[in-house]
């Protein structure tokens, strides 16, 4: 076989076929379980939460949120149009009963897009690089243990990679409509995201190019600049809408206000500034493209002046990894904290590595010697490279089964066995749910079938009891540990009056004594975001009158 038949189109397009199926084979099946814990579960408190208030208030606004939704007001960050169709696909499917199926609705359609994400992705790489380039990316990403595993929760990050690799797509093919809407859906969702995938179609574009000028010489990548300048400002002008949704949101501690998330996104500027990054960064890049392998391959088979096929230019390689060593360094070096905190952040990472590793391997399996002295040095190569693809797949595909064995293992610390537990005398109503942590996980909220407000079970006394109430909250539910034999929350239930009155006997926060009084939530919010403040992660916060002062 010649190496030229390696790239042949009709193999690499069912290869590509048979990834996406094995990959619908693997993740399908989870579409209908309910996950145990961990970030799957947090996940399900949030994105499907957002998307069963769609499924419930058909009428809900996009533009009104919810992103994060604690009670009646939105904060909002990322656009929630998907979340909106998805929920309404929920209620037409279900006649209007918003649990199993806004969870099945939700995951069918994370895997689709996940699915959709291979495809994109071996585009990608078939328009700059060829079928062979295609087939090895698709097989990367499709065997990936961290895009198989985040495929079966209720998340938006393959969602907007997804659209994101097809932005890129649609930039390559110079369609300028179709690139813009694709490239504002991509920042309105998630920035971070858009800054990997922009970084590297950026510099993808130079390389091709040679220069700038070369570039802008272009009348068609002219108009694509227009209209990706055009998803820029409709997506920053979406961000200054959900700056002035985020005044009425309820939760005062929130990490999404004032400096707060300035810190939470960019974090100490001092550990990307160090020669480790540095170090680390370029080792990841080398290793994670497959330079590593790749390298002093091609470096033998450019020494081997008898090979006639075309030789495995070092030069050539670097261009097709550089991309991915640009788009790796603005996204870690602007959003390194929340990068190291939460591994579904590296998700992009993962793309750029199956593009980047698939067309530099597919250069090298293309340079392989015809000679027939040299085919024995051909062969060599070619389960070198098979066996490197291979191990990626082996380990990603083993990791996803480890996963999928335990998804729901009755003895695992985070079981969660709540599902749909009637705490509350009625579904759907609007509560109040304390329990042990930061005041934040919306599962619980989401389990019992309500809305409203988590609080954290450690500070009774100061929690703000007027405020649910003025928002609409009927029923408020008090735990401070889980039954270990039933992996069930044990939940004190009072009706709201009745907490009330059981606030004022002790003396604690209420409507009588309300330390909440005389500021808005939004105030509260800035007082706690500027002088880092959380009633719920420290003992000396919990009385929010003692927030204007900085913590010393």
């Amino acid at each position: 076989m010649r190496p030229s038949d390696l790239n042949s189109p009709r193999s690499a397009a069912a290869v590509i076929g048979v990834v996406a199926l094995f990959f619908l084979v693997l993740t399908l099946p989870l579409a209908t379980e309910r996950v145990a814990g961990g970030r799957s579960s947090e996940r399900q408190g949030y994105t499907a939460g957002i998307i069963r208030i769609y499924c419930q208030e058909p009428g809900h606004s996009v533009l009104a949120g919810p992103q994060i939704h604690f009670g009646r007001n939105p904060f909002n960050l990322e656009l929630t149009i998907f979340e909106k169709l998805q929920g309404l696909a929920a209620r037409a499917i279900s006649h209007g009963e918003c649990d199993l199926a806004v969870e099945r609705v939700g995951k069918y359609f994370s895997i689709a897009m996940s699915a959709l994400g291979i495809v994109a992705v071996a585009g990608v790489a078939w328009h700059l690089w060829g079928p062979l380039a295609a087939a090895l990316a698709a097989l990367l990403l499709g065997t990936d243990e961290l895009w198989l595993r985040y495929s079966t929760y209720t998340m938006i990050e393959n969602r907007v990679l997804t659209l994101g690799v097809l932005a890129i797509l649609a930039s390559l093919k110079r369609r300028p409509v179709a690139a813009g809407l694709l490239w504002a859906l991509t920042f309105m969702q998630k920035p971070q995201i858009f800054v990997f995938l922009t970084a590297f179609w950026g510099i993808t574009e130079l390389l091709r190019a040679r220069s700038l000028g070369k570039l802008f010489a272009e009348k068609r990548f002219r108009a694509l600049c227009g209209a990706y300048l055009g998803a820029v400002v409709v997506s920053l002008a979406w961000f200054k809408w959900t700056a002035a949704l985020d005044v009425k949101n309820d939760l005062p501690w929130i990490i999404h206000t004032g400096p707060r998330i300035s810190r939470w996104y960019f974090g100490d500027w001092a550990e990307r500034t160090s020669l480790k990054y540095a170090k680390n960064l370029l080792l990841a890049w080398f290793r994670e493209t497959g330079l590593s392998v790749a390298l002093p391959i091609a470096l033998v088979l450019f020494a081997v002046r008898q090979a006639r096929a075309e030789r495995a230019d070092p030069r050539e390689l670097l261009k097709r990894a550089l991309p991915m060593l640009a788009a790796l360094f603005f996204y870690t070096f602007i959003f390194w904290n929340v990068f190291i905190v939460h591994e579904y952040y590296a998700l992009p990472i993962n793309i750029g590595r199956s593009l980047a590793t698939g067309g530099v391997l597919a250069l090298v399996l293309l340079a392989l010697p015809t000679a027939r002295k040299l085919r024995p040095l051909a062969a060599i190569i070619a389960i070198t490279v098979a066996i490197v693809v291979a191990r990626f797949a082996f380990v990603g595909v083993r990791d996803y089964e480890n996963f999928v064995l335990h998804l729901n293992d009755p003895a695992a610390w985070n079981y969660q066995a709540d599902w749909n537990h009637p705490v509350f005398p009625k579904k759907y109503g609007f509560a109040v749910v304390a329990v042990p942590g930061t005041g934040r996980d919306l599962l619980f909220l989401y389990m019992a079938s309500q809305r409203g407000f988590v609080w954290c079970s450690s500070n009774p006394v100061y929690a703000p009891r007027a405020f649910w109430k003025s928002q609409g909250v009927e029923y408020v539910a008090w735990t401070d540990h889980m039954d270990p034999a039933t992996h069930r929350m044990v939940y004190t239930v009072r009706s709201i009056d009745d907490e009330l009155a059981y606030a004022r006997a002790r003396g604690w926060s209420s409507d009588i004594k309300d330390v909440w009084a005389g500021r808005s939530m939004a105030e509260w919010s800035r007082l706690a975001s500027e002088n880092g403040r959380d009633p719920c992660l420290r003992s000396e916060d919990q009385d929010p009158r003692k927030w204007e002062q900085p913590r010393s």
